[in-house]
Formats: C-alpha cells, sequence, structure tokens
C-alpha cells in the first residue's frame, strides 16, 4: 500500500520513523553491535589484501573494468584452492562480502587509474573480458583472508538478518509501507548507536556502514518475502 496511507492509518508523517517493539529492536541493535566489533579485524585484514591486489594491477597499468574482473577471478580461483561447502547463510556472506570488495576497488573516478581500458588491455595484450594476473602470494593472501571472513562471520551476520526479519515482518504486519520501513530500520539502527555507544576506528566504521546497506536489502527481501 502507499507509505501515505500507512503513514496516515498510524498517524506518523511520512518521514517519520514507526516504532518497533522494544524487546525486537533491543536484539536487532545488540546483534548489528555485535557483528561490527567481531568481524571489523577479520575485515581490516582483508581489505588490505584487497588494497595489495589492486596497487599491483594499478601499477600494472591495469584499468578499472579490467581490475574488477580480475580481483573476481582471483576470488573465485580461491574458492578451488580453498573449497568450503557453505551453508544458506554461508552463501550470503560470501555474496555480499563480494560486493563490499568490489566497492573497495577504485572505479573510473580514481585520478589514480583514470585511464581507458582498452588501451590497458591492448598493453598487456589481453582481451578486455579476460582477469589480468595477479602475484600467487599476493593472490593467495587475498583468498585465505576471504574464506576467513565468510566463515568466522556467517554465524552472528545469521543472527542478525533473522533481528532484522523480526523487525521488518512487526512493521509489515502493522501495515507499514515499504519506504516508511527502511526509514524506521535506519532509526532503529541509530537508537541502538545511542543505546550501547561505540568507539569505532576507520575500519569498524567502514564495516558499519556497509552491514548498514545490507540491512537494507535484507528488509527489502523480508518485506515483499510471501507477499
Amino acid at each position: 500500500m502507499a507509505d501515505t496511507q500507512s503513514a496516515a492509518a498510524t498517524k506518523l508523517p511520512p518521514t517519520m520513523p514507526s516504532p518497533i517493539p522494544d524487546e525486537t529492536a533491543r536484539l536487532f541493535q545488540l546483534a548489528l553491535h555485535d557483528v561490527v566489533r567481531s568481524s571489523a579485524l577479520s575485515m581490516a585484514e582483508l581489505r588490505e589484501c584487497v588494497k595489495a591486489c589492486v596497487c599491483f594491477l594499478r601499477d600494472s597499468q591495469i584499468g578499472p573494468a579490467q581490475m574488477i574482473i580480475s580481483m573476481k577471478a582471483c576470488a573465485k580461483e580461491g574458492n578451488r584452492r580453498y573449497p568450503m561447502v557453505l551453508n544458506e547463510h554461508e552463501l550470503s556472506n560470501a555474496d555480499f562480502l563480494m560486493e563490499q570488495i568490489i566497492k573497495w576497488t577504485p572505479g573510473k573516478h580514481d585520478v589514480r587509474i583514470e585511464m581507458a581500458d582498452v588501451q590497458s588491455a591492448a598493453a598487456t595484450k589481453l582481451p578486455p573480458t579476460k582477469p589480468s594476473p595477479i602475484p600467487d602470494e599476493t593472490a593467495r593472501l587475498f583468498q585465505l583472508a576471504l574464506h576467513d571472513v565468510v566463515r568466522s562471520s556467517a554465524l552472528s551476520m545469521a543472527e542478525l538478518r533473522e533481528c532484522v526479519k523480526a523487525c521488518v515482518c512487526f512493521l509489515r504486519d502493522s501495515q507499514i509501507g515499504p519506504a516508511q520501513m527502511i526509514i524506521s530500520m535506519k532509526a532503529c539502527a541509530k537508537e541502538g548507536n545511542r543505546r550501547y555507544p561505540m568507539v569505532l576506528n576507520e575500519h569498524e566504521l567502514s564495516n558499519a556502514d556497509f552491514l548498514m546497506e545490507q540491512i537494507i536489502k535484507w528488509s527489502i527481501v523480508e518485506y515483499y518475502k510471501d507477499a
């Protein structure tokens, strides 16, 4: 239903977050707090490994699109080197970690790598869709770090997703529209920062930002599930 109608039904302006039961909100906030803290160190290590791969490719005159192809290929090769039988939560975790790795990989807006991909492909004599090689030790460290993050944070991520689901189900069952639901989930996460304050370092801030993006994606999926 339209968000205006849902807001009218609950007597809230469209931009005002809708209330979530305190215990449901508390469990979500605690789960988010724990994931930010627990996975920050391994995420920091993974980011450093991504940086090493990207620096090598950039210094080899590899363009941004070719760089992304190469990073994806390197991650895929890691699945062959270090095979994992992943459950549903770990698969979800691996997918959204790959999205984050691509975000960490500079795009065409980065002045350090502003060169045409066709030129870089010609320089390395590779078709534009063929991954560029990354030194074996650099690639190995990246693949191991990705492997460890997928495994180590899967359980806490699964718990966080269940808490997101509980909040979203309550809002949906209360006839809250999708845009209003997203406003409410963001407000609930922000309230968690006041309830459970954290002094975050650079890596933890980055972790918190991309977790919030994932929470919004999960919220939309749960909102429309079984609709």
